[in-house]
């Protein structure tokens, strides 16, 4: 038992971690502060009618869609916080708590997507086929980064899980 201690901490000692301090010190805060800033912006503007005043005239329903996205941003960005102290901490479960953390992001850019969409074309006889091109760059913006971050983060620790214990 003493050696399989021995061998687990000299795998550690082997694994690099520089990515495990890139995200503690730096992805996980911006993130959250980017989340916050976009977040409250957001729902300034979706209460107070100041940018997107002629789209919500046009699509009231999206001024609610866009309050509770605002609501998910900054419950998120809150989350990243969270989430940081756990990894910082080497807690248990942390990882997981991190893989969940962008799963509910990615669920939320996609359910924003759909109910937009559907939103536009419940109003507009626009096409899907048309109203997909203009929300391309949506898709690849919001959702194909937060996938390749999952899958990335996913497999570094996984490698790494033996060291979250405490």
């Amino acid at each position: 038992m003493e050696e399989m201690r021995m061998n687990q901490s000299f795998e550690a000692q082997n694994l690099p971690m520089k990515w495990h301090k890139f995200m503690i010190y730096f992805a996980l805060w911006f993130g959250a502060v980017m989340g916050f800033v976009v977040g409250f912006l957001l729902l300034n503007d979706a209460l107070l009618n100041w940018y997107y005043n002629p789209l919500y005239i046009a699509f009231p329903a999206l001024r609610y869609l866009n309050i509770a996205l605002a609501v998910c941003i900054i419950a998120l960005a809150a989350c990243q916080i969270y989430v940081r102290f756990q990894l910082a901490g080497f807690r248990i479960g942390a990882p997981e708590k991190l893989f969940t953390l962008y799963k509910v992001g990615i669920a939320v850019s996609v359910i924003d997507i759909v109910l937009t969409i559907a939103i536009i074309m419940i109003n507009t006889n626009v096409p899907l086929s048309a109203i997909l091109r203009e929300f391309s760059w949506q898709i690849l913006r919001d959702i194909v980064p937060s996938v390749i971050m999952f899958f990335c983060n996913k497999v570094y620790y996984n490698k790494r899980a033996h060291l979250f214990v405490n």
